[in-house]
């Protein structure tokens, strides 16, 4: 098409619609007219790190990563849109997709309200199908294991925050999940499990979770598990400075105006989170 009849058409309004002038007027669109897939390198093999924690291949090539997030709804669709998909994220470029918020009972890979690991067959297909496809684009894989889970009843909200991170219970909960999804299951399009594909390169164990992060909750933490976490810490306490003394000596080296007030101590249990 020379110059003078792309004009001629713009100013008769014919191209005005077209998704070659407008690509956001299409469901997916290229966010470059290059297609920077051509640069991605195959990753080779399973990621590994070197003696200066570095992520490199095995071939000794450093690991750079830019990724984007897939969540939720996003992953569960048709194979077909996942293809397409699959095509605009390598065209841009992106070598890493983060497979987020797939746990959930009602629009996630699980199933059923029981205490184990019951998996809705056709989701999982479907995360399945992204993991072999991403890893046959040559797009590397970062997959959450703990974000949208309800335990039971619950009454520890959405993924447990933060009880997850220390109730023994809640963490057996997580390995049972984990084994049941990395170990047990092989996928249905090649075969592998995915602990043995050497696309899903990063796991995240929770996701916006941890008790630092929560410092505020500490006190209104629910029972047992307050109680739980406090005898964990004074035990911990006991083990490292080997009597309430030690501790207060410590703490006053540190720098704490009042160590321990009067009735804390960690032999009794007694000092608070």
């Amino acid at each position: 098409m020379t110059s003078r009849l792309l004009l001629g058409l713009l100013a008769a309004g014919a191209l005005t619609a077209a998704p070659l002038l407008d690509p956001n007027l299409t469901e997916f669109p290229s966010s470059s007219l290059v297609d920077f897939g051509a640069r991605l390198d195959s990753p080779g093999g399973f990621l590994t790190v070197d003696e200066r924690g570095r992520f490199v291949w095995p071939d000794g090539r450093r690991a750079r990563f830019w990724g984007i997030n897939v969540a939720a709804e996003s992953v569960f669709q048709p194979p077909e849109r996942i293809d397409t998909c699959i095509a605009r994220i390598r065209e841009a470029g992106f070598n890493l997709v983060r497979l987020h918020h797939i746990d959930d009972r009602e629009r996630g890979i699980l199933a059923g309200d029981g205490p184990g690991v019951e998996f809705d067959p056709a989701r999982l297909r479907l995360l399945d199908y992204w993991v072999d496809r991403l890893g046959a684009a040559g797009i590397s894989i970062y997959l959450d294991l703990l974000d949208y889970r309800w335990f039971d009843t619950g009454r520890l909200g959405r993924a447990a925050k933060p009880y997850a991170v220390f109730d023994p219970e809640l963490i057996a909960r997580q390995q049972e999940y984990a084994r049941a999804l990395l170990r047990e299951h092989r996928n249905a399009f090649n075969g592998r499990a995915y602990a043995d594909d050497p696309a899903i390169v990063l796991l995240e164990l929770f996701d916006e979770n941890g008790l630092f992060i929560r410092r505020a909750d500490w006190p209104n933490l629910l029972e047992p598990y307050r109680s739980d976490l406090t005898a964990r810490w004074n035990r911990y306490l006991l083990q490292r400075y080997g009597s309430s003394e030690g501790l207060a000596a410590a703490w006053a080296r540190s720098g704490v105006a009042q160590p321990l007030p009067a009735g804390q101590l960690c032999e009794e249990g007694t000092v608070p989170l």
